[in-house]
């Protein structure tokens, strides 16, 4: 029979799996001598283990025989290395809100400290050893934390958490201290739009958790690569949305984990991976996505209670299923992970209309803003331009060197022909994710149910264009770099000239690179600042009218163009002065 002999973690301390002793046959190979395997909690819990230690019950891992996982030896995955660490963990400071412990701060055999909530250090208790304090369980059966003999919590240095200093005890005799309380900052009238950039402020993930459906928007596409698997443990991403410049739709990027098997050496070897998958969050204007989950660290979870805890309810997920993969995922020791539910949320408040609508002026001198940064990103595109070229003809160091993106973590250690069977598999090796193409089909039996027709038949869109500053499909990344290379004032704007000259005629092509990519980052933020505002502006203007038409604050000032050749949506013309030259055209709604 299979036995568990050693824990293995990464260096965020989150349990990666077992060094599991065992015949070889047992491990569904020829032979019957002994050997050690590495096996992931994942791949355990895909195959309901069960041996004299443990068994997988409901997808969690049940200890049996009186076995404790923190009795094992530990050892931690470094550099594709399993170094033996000593285990123990002791308590060093509590947390107390409420007159009630929330977490501790933790000390580990290598002197560092990290804090946890009260259940995670429960969780992290079932593989570290407790030093000075045990895991008890109650009548009722609820796991609890109490001192060792001798050894009393109340003892440690306390903090105050969520009090007002005026309202906060005394020092104990303990010499307890205190802090004053983590002001929250949101208003109570915030919006979802607040709750997305308190998120990301807090450098927080969204997660879609397994059991949590998704309805499609239109049909769902099917890929069908068999070298990819999912394990089907959630998906995350993080709270930075995409917004659209002419829909009244905002996307996010979750990350579906996964892994593909890849031939190293002359062996075959799984590696974890992830695709991306774009979900809808808003759509047409409305909360699409109002169940998720959100996961910050510990030490932003008190901020993260009080902001939300006061517009919608919040339920923790202490489930190392979900938990640990999270941890693992986003380069974390430890995570706080609530559900929320925002369906009852303003999606923008009324409060922010007036600043948010803009002006035929402001819209004017985005659409010029916008055709600059248009070209120049078309120019340096990643997928098609300098910056693709480039990165084919430079070595993996190289593009280390010139964009400063590491290799990552799980393959920094391989050799140049490992990192070529990798790459070739599929899987970038730089950040992790597997973007090989696959072939794609529409199957009917995957579709869950339709979006309302209303929204399916009927999307909202507003999109703006000014004469003179409209970049088209035929004007390619290829057909400006011909542009620059020749200098042509006639095509090209002198600020944009003025940007790309010194990229094309720089003849080092690791400096190229590194010129190309920092450009590219910062054009890349502006356009996503320009999209946003637009999408403010237009939802905005949709949600004010009640969701009937739009531009309401200026109607007198659009007038329909009776000479359009748009046969598919309704087209006006700016009559303000100095504003000539910029027409809307609009489909689900009206003027």
């Amino acid at each position: 029979m299979i036995k568990l002999v050693k824990t293995i973690v990464d260096t965020n301390r989150t349990l990666l799996g077992f060094v599991a002793e065992g015949k070889r046959s047992e491990f569904g190979e020829l032979g019957k001598e002994k050997v050690e395997k590495s096996i992931p909690v994942t791949a355990l819990i895909q195959q309901g283990f069960v041996n004299n230690q443990i068994a997988i019950v409901k997808g969690k891992i049940s200890e049996k025989n009186n076995f404790k996982i923190n009795d094992l030896p530990m050892v931690v995955f470094v550099n594709n290395e399993l170094i033996p660490i000593d285990n123990t963990i002791n308590l060093c400071e509590r947390f107390i809100k409420d007159n009630e412990p929330i977490g501790f701060r933790v000390k580990f055999s290598d002197n560092t400290e990290c804090n946890y909530t009260y259940v995670q250090t429960l969780q992290i208790a079932k593989w570290f050893k407790p030093g000075n304090f045990v895991v008890k369980t109650s009548t009722s059966g609820k796991s609890f934390i109490s001192g060792k003999s001798g050894i009393r919590l109340e003892d440690l240095k306390t903090t105050i958490i969520g009090v007002k200093p005026e309202k906060v005890a005394k020092r104990t005799k303990s010499g307890a201290k205190t802090k004053d309380n983590i002001q929250s900052t949101l208003k109570s009238d915030c919006d979802i739009m607040d709750i997305y950039e308190f998120i990301a402020s807090c450098g927080g993930n969204i997660i879609k958790l397994p059991n949590d459906k998704y309805v499609p928007v239109g049909e769902k596409k099917v890929t069908t690569d068999p070298e990819f698997i999912p394990l089907n443990i959630g998906e995350i991403a993080e709270p930075y949305l995409r917004f659209s410049a002419t829909k009244l739709n905002a996307n996010a990027a979750f990350k579906k984990m996964g892994k593909v098997t890849v031939n190293l050496a002359g062996s075959p070897v799984d590696m974890y991976t992830y695709t991306f998958n774009t979900k809808t969050i808003f759509l047409n204007g409305k909360n699409y996505m109002d169940k998720f989950a959100v996961a910050v660290t510990p030490d932003k979870e008190a901020e993260l209670i009080n902001a939300f805890g006061k517009i919608m309810a919040l339920e923790k997920i202490d489930d190392p299923i979900i938990v640990q993969p999270v941890c693992s995922l986003t380069g974390q020791r430890a995570l706080s992970i609530y559900r929320v539910n925002t369906d009852k949320i303003a999606l923008i408040a009324e409060r922010k209309y007036d600043s948010s609508i803009l002006s035929s002026e402001q819209i004017r001198d985005l659409m010029i803003q916008s055709y600059n940064l248009e070209l120049m990103s078309k120019y340096l595109s990643p997928r098609a331009g300098v910056i693709a070229e480039l990165k084919k003809t430079l070595k993996p160091k190289e593009v280390v060197e010139a964009t400063g993106v590491k290799i990552n973590g799980l393959f920094a250690s391989m050799n140049s022909a490992g990192l070529k069977a990798i790459s070739e598999s599929g899987i970038d090796i730089y950040n992790g994710s597997y973007k090989r193409t696959v072939s794609v089909t529409k199957d009917a039996d995957e579709l869950l149910e339709k979006v309302s027709s209303i929204e399916k038949k009927d999307p909202v869109e507003i999109e703006y264009a000014l004469a003179g500053y409209t970049v088209g499909s035929k004007v390619t990344g290829k057909v400006i770099r011909g542009w620059v290379a020749n200098n042509d004032k006639t095509q090209l704007p002198a600020e944009v000239l003025e940007k790309l000259l010194p990229i094309e005629s720089e003849t080092n092509a690791i400096e190229k690179l590194r010129k190309a990519w920092e450009l590219n980052k910062v054009i890349d933020a502006q356009l996503s600042a320009i999209n946003k505002k637009l999408w403010m502006h237009n939802c905005s203007m949709f949600l004010v009218s009640g969701r009937a038409k739009v531009h309401t604050h200026d109607a007198k000032f659009w007038t329909p163009d009776v000479n359009t050749r748009v046969k598919t949506a309704l087209v006006y013309s700016c009559t303000k002065p100095g504003c000539e030259g910029l027409k809307v055209k609009i489909k689900g709604t009206q003027i």
